[in-house]
């Protein structure tokens, strides 16, 4: 995953734009490229720092765990909607003092 600015945040400093060369951790995956802000990009470089991650990785990871929730959350709605009816027949439903809990 290669992560890129409109301006280099260095450049933003007057320093040269440093870019990370080495393989990533995830370097088995297919690569993408994405466009930035730099107020955003320059927060990524923030939480990949404390990660003692390149931008690029700590890029990848984000949106694999944000892709990894999603495909939990549908599939859980799957499962509900399948088996609630079922469920709902076999155990009962909400009685009143838990429907108010929720």
């Amino acid at each position: 995953m290669f992560c890129q600015p409109s301006t280099p945040a260095g450049e933003l400093r007057g320093q040269p734009a440093a870019r990370y060369s080495g393989a990533l951790p995830q370097d088995h995956g297919r690569e993408i490229r994405i466009t930035i802000s730099d107020e955003p990009y320059e927060q990524l470089e923030e939480r990949a720092a404390k990660r003692h991650l390149p931008p690029e990785a700590y890029a990848g990871q984000v949106m694999d765990a944000d892709l990894t929730q999603a495909r939990f959350r549908e599939g859980a709605r799957a499962l509900i909607g399948e088996h609630a009816e079922k469920f709902g027949k076999r155990f009962g439903g909400p009685t009143q003092s838990s429907a108010d809990a929720a």
